[in-house]
């Protein structure tokens, strides 16, 4: 929001971490069906972290699994260097069975259309 304020054109935000906090408050918003503009003022360039600390208290009432919690947690963290990294987010799909899950899917879905040929260039 600082480099939004002063209309700054490269700023110099860590592109992952804002993707991940991007990310984070997307699935707050999906989760608990807010519309994401919530947790913004837009005209004084703000961050509402009150609201998103509210929310987030109703997302936990939900009993989503305290992995996920703690995930979505950590991508919404106020301070970027602390945010959670992408390593430590696979780490957390591993242990809870989502990332193996996907592969096999992955992996079946390869054998099964390994028969397709890569679409025509006028398609690309």
């Amino acid at each position: 929001m600082l480099a939004l304020r002063s209309k700054a054109l490269n700023p110099g935000d860590d592109p992952v971490a804002s993707d991940l906090w991007a990310i984070g408050i997307t699935v707050l918003s999906a989760a608990t069906n807010t519309d994401f503009n919530y947790y913004y003022d837009w005209v004084n360039y703000r961050v509402r972290y009150d609201r998103i600390k509210r929310m987030f208290d109703v997302l936990a009432s939900y009993r989503y699994s305290d992995s996920l919690l703690t995930v979505i947690n950590e991508m919404i963290e106020e301070t970027e260097n602390r945010r959670i990294k992408l390593n430590e987010i696979k780490f957390v799909l591993d242990e809870i069975g989502i990332i193996t899950s996907q592969q096999q899917e992955y992996d079946r879905n390869s054998i099964l259309f390994s028969h397709v040929k890569e679409r025509p260039e006028e398609y690309k």
